[in-house]
């Protein structure tokens, strides 16, 4: 993408009756959805999941609980992450710093940018 953007994620606890709620511009729909499900929802291009976003919620995603992830975080150090395209004999490959502590990541940028521009169809309520 010609922009680069600064993204920041927060975890927090709040009451299981909190409601989710959207500013009408960035943020167009909101909803609470545990991280596998918007995983799910991601790979099935019934949501977008952007490179960022998918990334943390597969972090949140291996806890159990609330607590746990919670746990977790306050673990990791807090990390400048600036991805890399690179090029491969197959293609170009976008890359994170392995110290980064999402693991290894290396995916096609074709895919990445199929993923993170997928046309959705979100149903609304009435």
């Amino acid at each position: 993408m010609p922009k680069r953007f600064d993204t920041h994620f927060y975890l927090i606890a709040v009451a299981s009756e909190q409601q989710a709620v959207s500013d009408g511009l960035e943020i167009t729909n909101a909803e609470w959805i545990a991280p596998a499900e918007a995983l799910r929802l991601g790979r099935a291009r019934e949501r977008i999941v952007g490179f960022p976003t998918r990334l943390n919620l597969q972090l949140l995603a291996e806890s159990r609980s609330v607590n746990e992830a919670l746990s977790r975080a306050q673990q990791r150090p807090v990390v400048t992450v600036q991805s890399r395209i690179e090029q491969r004999p197959g293609g170009r490959v976008l890359t994170i710093p392995q110290d980064a502590g999402y693991g290894s990541v290396e995916e096609p940028l074709s895919e990445v940018a199929a993923r993170d521009h997928a046309s959705v169809s979100v149903p609304h309520r009435s």
